[in-house]
């Protein structure tokens, strides 16, 4: 397990990515590790390296026929795919910006209404104390909206990850995913869409096209 943490160029690394600084993230890589071990163990991989370029099936073959080691393969492969998803949303928490101020009184009553909301207000609004308070309320929702869709990510969040984890042969550019989510809840928000459903898929796949990955090669395999 030492090894494995410390190692980069082991497959278990390449797989899971290096291990994570963050305690809560460390334990769940430590814990996909442990399976992807006792695996080996339990299949007879343990000492043999076959220099499979995909990381997953160097480290834990090819399905067996339907067997209880089967079973065990399934269960451990099963694993590694929440545990990447798990590390990548972990670290897209870690690119969250930090909580905005409280509002004073006179402005939070506008901190519930949408960015389209409060840009219609802000332009029928009189120049002056009103106009200054919903100019706040707008940068307050916007730094919130950014915030929210790191630390508490919708589903459509959760199922963009899933599926680049599934199909990409490389790392994700978390940083990138992170600054594009930021900006589509705040572009659906002021679109007077629900940010909780929109589809960015499109804005992603532009914005990260010319980004080098940053965590762990990503092809599975399984």
């Amino acid at each position: 397990m030492a090894a494995a943490e410390t190692d980069l160029d082991r497959p278990i690394p390449a797989l899971l990515g290096p291990a994570p600084d963050r305690p809560a993230s460390v334990r769940v890589w430590r814990r996909a590790a442990a399976a992807i071990l006792d695996y080996r163990d339990a299949s007879g991989l343990f000492d043999h390296d076959n220099h499979d370029p995909n990381p997953a099936r160097r480290e834990v073959g090819d399905r067996p026929p339907p067997s209880a080691l089967a079973d065990h393969y399934d269960e451990v492969a099963a694993l590694i795919a929440s545990t990447r998803q798990t590390l990548v949303l972990g670290e897209l928490a870690s690119h969250a910006p930090s909580q905005p101020d409280r509002l004073e009184l006179a402005t939070e009553a506008f901190a519930t209404h949408s960015l389209k909301d409060l840009e219609a207000l802000r332009l029928e609004a009189s120049p002056g104390d009103e106009q200054q308070r919903l100019a706040v309320a707008i940068g307050h929702r916007e730094a919130t909206l950014r915030r929210e869709v790191l630390l508490h990510p919708p589903e459509w969040v959760a199922q963009d990850v899933t599926s680049r984890l599934a199909s990409s042969d490389r790392g994700l550019p978390v940083a990138a995913l992170a600054s594009t989510y930021m900006e589509s809840v705040v572009q659906a928000d002021r679109a007077g869409l629900d940010p909780a459903v929109v589809s960015v898929t499109g804005q992603v796949e532009s914005a990260i096209s010319a980004v080098e990955p940053t965590f762990g090669p990503a092809g599975l395999g399984f």
